[in-house]
């Protein structure tokens, strides 16, 4: 079961195992050319323009090429257009979710897993999918360092400030 809304982070976590989701891009064909969610076990993407589902002449064509059988993981660029999108699949009868904020949201997804800890050191990985980055965070006696870090700043902060370090 697939919620309306569904976060980086949670589609993150749904693309780690395989199963007959569906992804549909409905950014303009240049955007979805120049990055797309892939991940070590990426479903279907399928590139259906936002544009096709607004014009009347097209949209019966734009639904007709999805499977009403699988679960649909609409996306954009920030999540307004994939929302309108997801209710119009909706209003089908299909099983749809809209990726909250987008290829935004995706672009800027972190998943932090511990590497080591013991009494005198933690080390932590940020992964970001998107963009097949690593980064880490070394935390010892209250002082935290960051290596390889991304613009995304505040993912550094928060995971910096919940372990109280500085």
């Amino acid at each position: 079961m697939l919620p309306k809304l569904l976060s980086a982070k949670a589609l993150h976590q749904r693309l780690q195992h395989p199963g007959d989701l569906l992804l549909l891009d409905v950014r303009n064909e240049e955007e979805f050319g120049r990055a797309r969610i892939e991940t070590a076990a990426t479903p279907e993407t399928v590139n259906i323009p936002y544009m096709m589902f607004i014009e009347d002449d097209t949209r019966d064509e734009a639904i007709a090429r999805l499977p009403r059988q699988r679960p649909i993981v609409v996306i954009c660029a920030h999540g307004g257009s994939s929302e309108y999108v997801a209710g119009i699949l909706r209003h089908h009868g299909f099983t749809v979710a809209n990726l909250a904020g987008g290829m935004e949201s995706w672009a800027g997804l972190h998943v932090v897993r511990p590497v080591a800890q013991d009494e005198w050191v933690e080390i932590y990985q940020l992964d970001r999918p998107a963009r097949g980055c690593l980064s880490y965070v070394i935390i010892s006696d209250g002082l935290a360092a960051v290596i390889d870090p991304s613009r995304y700043i505040h993912e550094y902060q928060a995971l910096i400030a919940a372990r109280g370090a500085t």
